[in-house]
Parts: C-alpha cells; structure tokens; sequence
C-alpha cells in the first residue's frame, strides 16, 4: 500500500440504510398517521429527539441525524381501553420510527 492509493479514498467505505414506514387504513378510518407528535396529547413517546422532524412526520432530505434522533414521526389513535386512568389525557400513541444509538449520517430522499 502506498501514500497515493490512500490519498485517492483506498479503504475508505459507505453504507446507506433505507428506513420504510406506511399509514396502515381500515376503510375511511385512519388508524396511523404520519406527522410530529406532541408530548401533551401522544403517550409513549421516547427519549429520543423529535426536532428534526417537518410537520409531515419526516426528516428533511440534507438532515444529518444522530444517535436516537427520530427520523419518521408516526401516531395511532388511542383505543378507549387504553384511555383509562392516568392515559386519559393522551388522545394518542407514538409509533415513531428512530435511528439508531451507533448511527450517524444524512438523510437523502
């Protein structure tokens, strides 16, 4: 091996990952939507970062994301047993979909 293979990018690599997610429907109803969930009315939410996401649930292409960022925002509608007790308060779950721990990178389309 010499200095000039390792100028021209020798032993250097890349990897891409696709992240897939679709709102499930039964009819006219809508049982997941995509969009960025609100901490006051979502229960379950993660730890993870919710910041980079558009109102539309996704991560804007040139987005660089990180360790639990959230990279597709997804919510259920909360059935009425689930709505009991302390839950009453949240009209929905998250289904947010996250990068994960050891993982860096862009978002591309």
């Amino acid at each position: 091996m010499n200095q000039s293979s390792i100028d021209r990018g020798f032993f250097r690599s890349l990897s891409f990952r696709s992240y897939r997610d679709e709102e499930k429907k039964m009819g006219t109803l809508v049982k997941e939507d995509f969009g960025r969930p609100d901490r006051a009315t979502t229960m379950g939410m993660t730890h993870g970062s919710y910041d980079k996401l558009d109102d539309d649930g996704l991560a804007p292409p040139g987005t660089r994301v990180s360790g639990a960022d959230v990279i597709i925002g997804k919510t259920t509608p909360l059935s009425q047993e689930d709505a009991q007790g302390q839950a009453a308060r949240y009209s929905r779950r998250d289904r947010s979909r996250s990068l994960r721990h050891s993982e860096t990178g862009v978002v591309d389309q």
